[in-house]
């Protein structure tokens, strides 16, 4: 038996917004029936969003905020490539693929990074 429905118009869930309620889909392999709802992200993009998942926590947003997350990563480190100079950035890189990300599936990445190496950073023994 559903549980009572519950409008969630208008109301907030991290950064969702509900819009209206679209109605009940099937998801997945064993067809469950979902309450589907438009919601709006506070970024502005649009997305049917289960309502279990808005009501337990599980879907907050669309996910801008971890783009925006990774894309200031990314200034920070042209910034520091800025102070640093492309050399000393090469180096700074190299070394710490070196020590922290010697994984067999880190390896095309550091073969890409052998690929850029400038002049003077040779791979550095065992």
């Amino acid at each position: 038996m559903n549980p009572p429905f519950k409008d969630l118009t208008g109301r907030r869930f991290g950064r969702w917004e509900v819009i209206r309620f679209i109605g009940v889909k099937t998801f997945g392999k064993d067809n469950k029936r979902k309450r589907t709802w438009h919601c709006r992200c506070e970024c502005g993009r649009e997305a049917l969003v289960i309502g279990s998942s808005l009501t337990s926590g599980q879907s907050k947003g669309c996910g801008c905020r971890r783009v925006a997350a990774q894309d200031l990563r990314l200034r920070t480190l042209f910034d520091l490539e800025r102070i640093l100079g492309k050399e000393m950035m090469a180096s700074f890189m190299w070394d710490y693929v070196q020590k922290h990300l010697n994984l067999p599936a880190m390896k095309s990445l550091q073969s890409q990074l052998l690929a850029m190496e400038p002049e003077g950073i040779k791979e550095k023994p065992a």
